[in-house]
């Protein structure tokens, strides 16, 4: 027996000795991992089920691992662990914060509990898509280990976890990512050295998804980097646990098998450890969670297999909301294994040529990777699948043809046994998606030589897991033996070999309103021999089991959308574009009702569509869908109890179809809604955002109430919509951008301003391509000669691609990619790629984006004689621009990479080059065209006037000595020269040209120029004169100062404004104004429960309210002083250079007439004020919807009184023009926007408060004028 001295000895020697992984056992088939730091049941309930610290759970001995959920960042990193971070403190110098709980219970849970703790690296919100270059990826591993490995003596990295090492890393990323092999296996060495020193052992792992092989770690599972334990993710997926067999020792969809296969095959550690992977609740995933007796017969399952290691958890919060659940893992794992299958599976490779040896997988997740003993159908499945992998993009492409044929068979039998008609429309929908996927990735055969592929199907893993799920497809599909027993159907016996309903069978239950999809379809499949055909040969007998094949191909489906991220938010935007133009209103309310619980985005922008071309409106309660068949009566419906034939008079001609109709809808609201103005919200990613604007009633898309100018201050419209782009960092460049009031935007604009506000909180590094080698040397002659021959014939109407291919060809030099089909290599999009590659050379061409000025460039070698870059490189730089863009006009169905804000701007350069400039051949000189030169220099003389300059008289006579001269001006200012040229870059830089070129045309400006610099798209600044101020139109003053009388919005510029109340300002100062951003509160209406899109009870008689417009106000104020307050240099902001000019705070004087008192506004933010939109008509609110539309009417002398409230609209009551700058000013100082509305403007008092409110864009104040 042991003394108590003697046991202390003996805890505190097992103490000090090393854990070999901590919690974690090779040997053991029980290990537990779960998930912390995420918080994803207590993040949706909160309450006493919230995660608690990690120490709380260290003391249950039911678990050995731990991961740490997320390092979100790698480059610069950045860690989230929801509610457990809020007792960290920012780290001074980095983006990291210190948390000590975290440390010490790291330690705690380490030495005092025996976990493994891990830092788990990625989640679904990392973006950084991987790294550069391998360089890049070595440089990040060495960093993050110097954050959270063992601390290096002299080491200054930031340490959250201060003295606390973890005991290893996770990788669970949910996209594709690049050169992360060189990041784990430069962690792996890290820790290898480590624990050759310290006698600490750490543990590598990843948390792949179950279909094989996974997307974003394929590279380092395919034998590349060693891991110790791989975790599998066996839910959101068609192969996660709901699809495992309970009682077969052979299973289909459920393919632990694949992965153990892999473990002994391919794993570069062939001793590795695989983990199931499980939700933890119902809440914890879209689908997979088991419990009972199910998971246990699933983990018996796993534990025949010797790979087997154990059992992971999503995630602590959900296990812990569980009660049982954990206990009954623990329990199960103990359980015997179940009798393993005699037939062993085994992983079919062939060789392939892909530099990362990845091999080409066999395809058991689908039921068809056993070699021994595989059936004859099954074995052709395989090598189908081999050869695809083989053969490439083209054959897979007839394949996804062939899966769009199996769903239309599908969709045919059940129409001919007559099953709900949810069910199908269900089917109809899940082929419509796999259709868009096509298109969306390139691959949908349409018989266009110039289609493209998505690019991410260049790698060789991620097209062998499409190709897997795919077959998944096929095999359901041509299993006939499955269709019977499992899902439900019976072969007709009238069907005919040579019958096709291809050609006939048009009138499908969504055709209308799919028609874009379905007929690009159609065509292919008539025009093409394809692997199967459209015979119509089965009926549905049993709905029950038919639903259940329905599920499965909405499971395998979604794991195809969900492996490419940008693909899945393309097709969201596709599915509702496609539902948004339709205007049938039966298939509406059939798309609506029958996906309202399996598709909530497609059934709720049904439901929207309806509300806005009805006027009926749509029932909360829809009467039954009756069943719909091809055949008057079916002897065949969901009760049937046995199997028969379809006798041959059951067959009835497709035509039948055509006649079948809905009942319509028993109700009609009240009250006609026609014209009544809609907002539609569509986010296409997190920071893409579209508004479109409807009226109820209508199908068509209401025009934007935008204030269209054709000046350079927009894209050119000659310039392909790739240039698009730009609109996203710069929105003064959306010729939609401003509103129809004076300093405002319109919808356009604000969903650009969202889209910028979000970019700038996580700006991701443009990639682009360039070439390895260098080009040809281009002789002056050839760039000259291909200058003269575009400016006459452009590309020419009649271009060939070959002749296309000879012109890159001289210009760029051979192509770095040899093509099997030479073909292929003269396509405009290769051209297009070989053109890129070679002007996104950085140095070989300096960006404009950065120099802002065309003339720094074309002028370079005058400034800089030692330059070596002249005036005939800006030339090259330029043709080639002109050369994509030419190409890019031919090549409009395909999306293209690469083309970054650079080579945008070099379009944008060659074309107004293009325009600006004549060349004259003979002696090889280019010239600005006469027109140009007046146009421009009487423009910038007429915005002199207009802005009334202080010293327009200097201006315009500097001006008109300018205009008399012939040839090129020389000896001026280059931004004057630019202007002057016709040469300047839109948006921003065209406002930023204007207002220089105009203070160097005047000689007492010129002689003292504005100190300091600003960032030009930041362009919260303006000049300021001793009587006199200008502010730029997105600055915080030009927004609230433009309704002022005599103010004008010209060019980006607002003036002329009132003079600045500060002393010491004479010839004009710049000056910046500091400000934060107001917040955005918009939504997706398909996911806001409050939204007005809500269907109408039919039952409700209720009478709909007209909402009173207040009188005209009487209140009447006067802006007395703009007053500039310093701001001291450590409050002015990070980033700032040293030559910045000086920043101040703006505050407005109101002298408020009847109420006789002053009042000082503070503009603390710079508010946005958007234009409301036109409806039809006077409009009324609905009854239900009343709560939506509380407000409070305030006139401006309540103002200094009044707090926001978010739960009413704040209605404020305008008359005359410094009582809307009064109103706008208090927006800025609340940090609120705003919406503008004015009376007998287009714009009904409802649908102002619509705009203003949660169902439009939730600003909550509306603004009468």
């Amino acid at each position: 027996m042991y003394t108590i001295t003697t046991l202390a000895s003996y805890a505190s020697l097992l103490a000090s000795l090393p854990f070999a992984f901590a919690g974690f056992s090779s040997s053991s088939s029980s290990n537990i991992a779960i998930y912390w730091g995420q918080n994803s049941y207590g993040q949706a309930t909160g309450g006493s089920l919230s995660q608690q610290r990690l120490s709380y759970y260290c003391s249950n001995t039911e678990l050995d691992i731990i991961p740490l959920a997320f390092l979100t960042t790698i480059s610069t990193p950045t860690l989230n662990f929801a509610n457990a971070g809020d007792l960290c403190t920012a780290i001074s110098g980095s983006s990291l914060f210190y948390c000590p709980q975290i440390e010490a219970d790291i330690a705690e849970c380490q030495s005092t509990y025996g976990k493994t703790i891990l830092l788990s690296v990625g989640g679904s919100t990392y973006t950084e898509g991987g790294f550069s270059s391998t360089a890049a990826a070595v440089a990040a591993a060495n960093n993050i280990w110097a954050i959270f490995g063992p601390k290096a003596s002299g080491s200054t990295a930031p340490r959250p976890f201060g003295a606390s090492v973890v005991d290893g890393f996770d990788f669970d990323f949910e996209s594709t990512v690049s050169n992360m092999p060189a990041f784990a296996n430069q962690l792996r060495s890290l820790m290898t050295a480590s624990s050759a020193s310290t006698g600490k052992t750490y543990l590598l792992s990843a948390a792949p998804q179950c279909p094989y092989p996974d997307a974003a770690d394929g590279p380092m599972l395919a034998g590349a980097v060693s891991f110790d334990v791989i975790w599998i993710q066996f839910y959101n997926n068609y192969c996660g646990l709901q699809s495992f067999t309970v009682g077969s020792s052979t299973q289909n969809n459920f393919n632990y098998a694949t992965w153990d296969n892999w473990a002994k095959t391919v794993s570069s550690n062939k001793n590795v450890k695989i983990m199931l992977g499980i939700p933890g609740d119902t809440t914890a995933a879209g689908s997979g969670y088991e419990s009972g007796a199910t998971l246990a017969d699933i983990i018996a399952y796993c534990k025949s297999f010797s790979s087997f290691g154990g059992v992971m958890v999503w995630d602590m919060s959900q296990v812990y909301a569980n009660s049982g659940f954990l206990s009954a893992v623990s329990s199960d794992l103990g359980a015997p294994a179940a009798t393993a299958s005699t037939t062993p599976t085994t992983l079919s490779t062939v060789t392939t040529s892909a530099p990362t040896g990845i091999a080409v997988p066999q395809w058991g997740q689908c039921g068809v990777g056993k070699i021994t003993g595989l059936r004859k159908e099954n074995l052709k499945y395989l090598m189908r699948a081999m050869e695809l992998t083989i053969a490439g993009i083209a054959e897979l492409a007839k394949l996804l043809n062939t899966c769009a044929e199996g769903f239309e068979e599908m969709s045919l039998a059940a129409r001919y046994g007559g099953v709900d008609e949810i069910l199908q429309v269900n089917v109809q929908v899940e082929q419509i998606r796999l259709l868009m996927w096509g298109q969306a990735v390139g691959i949908s055969a349409t018989g266009d030589e110039d289609e493209i592929f998505d690019e991410a199907l260049e790698r060789e893993y991620v097209r062998s897991a499409v190709t897997g799920l795919i077959i998944c497809f096929v095999k359901i599909f041509e299993d006939s033996e499955n269709l019977v027993e499992r899902y439900g159907l019976i072969q007709r016996s009238d069907w005919r070999e040579n019958e096709s309903f291809l050609d006939d069978h048009h009138e499908t239950l969504l055709g209308t309103t799919f028609q874009q999809s379905y007929h690009k379809f159609r065509h292919i499949s008539l025009g093409q021999d394809t692997m199967s055909r459209i015979h119509g040969k089965w009926a549905v007998i049993d709905g029950k089991r038919f639903k259940n094949l329905i599920e499965e191909l909405k499971s395998i489906n979604d794991s195809l959308i969900y492996l490419l991220p940008t693909v899945r938010e393309r097709i969201r935007v596709q599915m509702r574009t496609e539902i948004m133009r339709s205007s049938n209103e039966q298939q509406l309310r059939s798309l609506a009702n029958a996906s309202k619980d399996s598709n909530a985005v497609i059934s709720e922008t049904a439901k929207l569509r309806l509300e806005m071309i009805s006027d009926k409106g749509f029932p909360l309660r829809p009467a039954p869908l009756r069943k719909r068949s091809m055949t008057p009566t079916s002897p065949y419906s969901q009760e049937s109890s046995s199997p028969r034939s379809l006798s041959q008079s059951s067959k009835a001609p497709p035509n039948l179809a055509r006649s079948s109709r809905r009942a319509q809808p028993i109700f009609s609201p009240p009250y006609n809604n026609k014209g009544a103005l809609i907002i539609h919200k569509v986010f296409s990613a997190r920071n893409r955002l579209k508004l479109f604007s409807w009226v109820v009633g209508s199908e068509d898309c209401l025009q934007q109430s935008a204030i269209i100018a054709s000046n350079l201050i927009y894209i050119p419209s000659s310039l392909p919509h790739a240039l698009s782009k730009l609109m996203d960092i710069d929105p003064e460049t959306d010729p939609h951008y401003r509103g129809w009031a004076a300093g405002s935007i319109s919808i356009s604009g604000f969903a650009r301003e969202f889209g910028l506000c979000e970019l700038e909180k996580d700006r991701v590094p443009e990639k682009s391509c360039m070439r390895a080698t260098s080009t040809n040397c281009v002789t002056p002659d050839l760039v000259l000669a291909r200058w003269e021959d575009i400016a006459e014939n452009g590309l020419g109407k009649d271009c060939i691609k070959n002749v296309g291919y000879e012109q890159v060809r001289a210009l760029v030099g051979p192509s770095e990619f040899s093509w099997l089909d030479p073909a292929e290599g003269l396509k405009f999009r290769h051209q297009i790629s070989d053109l890129l590659a070679s002007l996104c050379r950085r140095r070989a061409f300096p960006n404009l984006e950065e120099v802002s000025s065309i003339g720094a460039l074309v002028l370079r070698d005058q400034v800089d004689p030692n330059s070596s870059y002249h005036m005939i490189d800006f030339l090259y730089q330029i043709l080639l621009a002109k050369e994509i863009s030419m190409r890019l006009e031919k090549d409009t169905n395909n999306w293209h990479g690469g083309i970054t804000t650079k080579v945008l701007y070099d379009m944008i350069a060659a074309e107004m080059w293009l325009k600006s400039m004549e060349m004259k051949p003979r002696v090889k000189e280019f010239h600005v065209r006469p027109s140009i030169q007046e146009r421009q220099i009487r423009g910038l003389i007429s915005f002199a006037e207009k802005m009334r300059w202080p010293y327009l008289y200097e201006a315009q006579t500097y001006l008109e000595s300018l205009l008399k001269n012939e040839g090129p001006v020389g000896g001026v200012d280059i931004r004057l020269w630019d202007w002057i040229m016709g040469l300047v870059l839109p948006g921003s830089y065209f406002a930023v040209t204007l207002f220089f070129s105009l203070y160097q045309s005047s000689r007492t400006t010129k002689e003292a120029p504005a100190p300091g610099t600003v960032k030009v798209r930041q362009p919260n600044f303006g000049f300021v004169f001793p009587q006199i101020s200008y502010w730029r139109s997105r600055s915080v003053l030009g927004r609230v100062l433009s309704p002022l009388g005599g103010v004008y919005n010209i060019g980006g510029w607002v003036g002329p404004c009132p003079g600045v109340n500060r002393i010491g300002i004479r010839t004009g100062t710049m000056v910046e104004l500091k400000t934060r951003d107001s917040a955005f509160k918009l939504q997706d209406v398909t996911a806001d429960e409050s939204s007005s899109y809500q269907l109408r009870n039919s039952q409700d008689n209720t009478p709909w309210e007209e909402p009173e417009l207040p009188a005209t106000s009487n209140d009447l104020c006067k802006l007395q002083a703009i007053r500039l307050s310093d701001v001291p240099p450590d409050l002015s902001g990070h980033g700032r250079g040293k030559d910045a000019v000086k920043m101040y705070q703006a505050k407005l004087d109101f002298q408020l007439i009847q109420a006789k008192t002053m009042t000082t506004i503070t503009l603390y933010a710079n508010s946005i004020f958007v234009a409301a939109q036109p409806c039809r008509g006077i409009h009324r609110i609905d009854p239900k919807m009343k709560h939506l539309y509380q407000r409070k009417v305030l006139e401006v002398s309540d103002l200094p009184r009044v707090e926001l409230d978010s739960g009413i609209i704040i209605v404020i009551n305008t008359s005359g023009d410094a009582a809307e700058v009064m109103a706008r000013a208090w927006c800025a100082q609340k940090a609120t926007h705003a919406v503008v509305w004015k009376r007998e403007n287009g714009c009904c008092y409802k649908c102002g408060l619509m705009m203003a409110g949660k169902e439009g864009l939730n600003v909550g104040v509306l603004i009468l004028c």
